[in-house]
């Protein structure tokens, strides 16, 4: 039978390391400059979302023009050109379900990566 050739001795400790080494730290990618790239996608990121943000408010205006031609196009036979008249409740409901759809399918491929 095999012994252990530590088997005896006093200076050995009772539980040997069974474990494997821990791994080192995976060192950064840098870019250009010596950059980390996870700021480049962070600073990317920050300008895609000041994008989305700035781009609400006109976006919202040509879709309210829209859905209002088309109301008072089927409802009036003529276009109220003062933007007040688009105000009313039909014309924010439908843009509300448009603004809703659009929504959806702005976080949809972001569900699916």
């Amino acid at each position: 039978m095999d012994h252990d050739p530590d088997y005896g001795r006093d200076n050995v400790p009772l539980l040997r390391n069974i474990l494997p080494e821990m791994p080192q730290r995976p060192q950064l990618t840098r870019g250009a400059a010596g950059i980390p790239i996870s700021l480049y996608c962070v600073a990317l990121y920050f300008f895609m979302e000041i994008f989305d943000f700035i781009i609400i408010a006109p976006l919202t205006q040509l879709f309210e023009e829209v859905i209002c031609r088309q109301y008072y196009e089927e409802h009036v036979l003529q276009f109220f050109a003062d933007h007040r008249d688009c105000k009313i409740a039909p014309i924010q409901s439908e843009l509300a379900i448009v603004r809703g759809w659009k929504g959806f399918f702005d976080a949809l491929p972001g569900t699916f990566s």
